[in-house]
């Protein structure tokens, strides 16, 4: 009798805990929905500065989480090219450009880094004039681009490919303080006949 009774306690008890697991992460649920709301009320805040100035320390984590680059993403290659009336007679020209995101955990895109390369061909060999240029998007308050911190050029007129590989700094500082950094990369390679291929990558510190 007191074996039965012994295991009786034990599947209840099993009981409990496992009906009380949906319930914990349930619990948790209302911190994403007040994180969400935090984000987009800083960035539509007049004075986003006086407004988390305004927050409890509690909203304050909340919102600093949800301003934190989760995921770096890349996106779809833009072809633009043959560039027209560049280059001399036999020869084409064309851009390309690459970038990355750095996403939030709503897949808001913190910032975006851009790198655009130009190159003229002549269906064989990489031709003059070559050229590169990086831009960027902040589009959240207290994050900001720091530069490149890593740049190499390869190939280029007389070679068969051109290769540009740059390296960018982002900072997330709110009150001062840096709190996370991200660093994106990108190597974007042109080709004759006007192919190009691309690889990029770049996450997070701290």
């Amino acid at each position: 009798m007191k074996r039965v009774l012994l295991a009786l306690v034990v599947l209840a008890a099993a009981s409990a805990f496992q009906t009380g697991v949906p319930a914990s992460t349930h619990a948790q649920e209302p911190d994403r929905q007040k994180m969400e709301q935090l984000f987009y009320q800083v960035l539509e805040a007049k004075d986003p500065e006086a407004f988390v100035k305004g927050l409890s320390d509690s909203d304050r984590a909340l919102w600093n989480e949800a301003a934190k680059v989760v995921e770096v993403k890349e996106e779809i290659v833009t072809r633009y090219g043959p560039a027209q009336g560049a280059g001399m007679l036999g020869t084409s020209c064309w851009t390309q450009q690459k970038r990355r995101v750095g996403e939030n955990f709503l897949g808001y895109d913190l910032w975006r880094f851009y790198l655009r390369i130009y190159w003229c061909e002549n269906g064989t060999w990489i031709q003059s004039p070559v050229s590169w240029y990086n831009t960027v998007d902040i589009n959240y308050p207290w994050w900001s681009y720091s530069g490149l911190v890593g740049q190499s050029v390869t190939g280029g007129p007389g070679y068969s490919y051109y290769s540009v590989f740059t390296q960018g700094e982002f900072k997330y500082c709110p009150g001062g303080t840096c709190i996370q950094y991200s660093y994106p990369w990108i190597n974007l390679v042109g080709y004759p006949g006007g192919w190009s291929s691309w690889t990029g990558g770049g996450g997070t510190g701290w």
